[in-house]
């Protein structure tokens, strides 16, 4: 995992070259979101694995990531932070994968329903 300074370093050198950043990163804090936007960032994407908390937590036994609604709640906390857009996504296969497309859309949709001029985009990963 890389340190949040490494990355600010990281979008600041990339905004040399490119109109927008999108970074696909750990969740992290609102004021850590905020950050990178200062140096450059537009846009992240952080994806839930599944939407199942119970089987979320069978198959994460330890450390930070277990927490699932710390997780959840990333998209929501970099739009905090100043994000123009957030990625959402599931790993389609790791459980019922018809319960996670659908809990996904419901997730976008409710993010979007909430805000002007966001930009949200959705991506499956097949397990």
């Amino acid at each position: 995992q890389s340190n949040l300074d490494y990355i600010g370093q990281a979008v600041e050198l990339a905004k040399e070259y490119f109109t927008t950043i999108g970074l696909e990163i750990y969740p992290l804090n609102s004021d850590e979101y905020a950050f990178l936007h200062e140096k450059g960032a537009d846009f992240v994407s952080v994806y839930q694995e599944t939407y199942d908390p119970i089987f979320y937590k069978e198959v994460h036994l330890k450390g930070p990531k277990r927490d699932f609604s710390y997780r959840f709640n990333a998209q929501e906390r970099a739009l905090m932070g100043g994000m123009r857009g957030v990625g959402i996504g599931a790993l389609l296969g790791l459980h019922n994968f018809r319960n996670d497309a659908l809990a996904c859309k419901v997730f976008t949709a409710e993010i979007s329903s909430c805000r002007n001029q966001l930009f949200c985009s959705q991506t499956a990963s097949l397990h």
